[in-house]
């Protein structure tokens, strides 16, 4: 069983995202399943939005900012689903992550 240093480790690993190689190693095969590109590039679609941009002013959890939670719930969602090789629609993962917590503020702005 891991501990919580463990956990919070791991995750860290699984929201680096594209900054970290497979284990599996650049050489090795790639087993079917998501787009990374795909997912990329609607990932950085989003993040392009000013409105969206507006939600790093916001705290979030363990001394992050909302803007960072949704990217880190984006990519450890997509680590999960390419570490599976499950088929999913990178553009409906992408955007139900970013926006997952941005109605949020829009309810407080009014």
């Amino acid at each position: 069983m891991r501990n919580d240093r463990e956990n919070r480790r791991a995750a860290r690993e699984m929201a680096a995202g594209p900054e970290r190689e497979r284990k599996n190693g650049p050489d090795q095969e790639r087993k079917s399943g998501p787009d990374r590109e795909k997912f990329e590039r609607e990932l950085d679609r989003l993040m392009g939005s000013d409105e969206i941009l507006k939600m790093q002013t916001f705290a979030q959890h363990s001394g992050n900012n909302t803007l960072q939670h949704v990217r880190n719930v984006a990519w450890r969602s997509f680590y999960l689903a390419e570490r599976l090789g499950w088929s999913i629609d990178e553009k409906a993962l992408a955007r139900g992550a970013i926006l997952h917590d941005y109605y949020l503020y829009n309810i407080r702005e009014e």
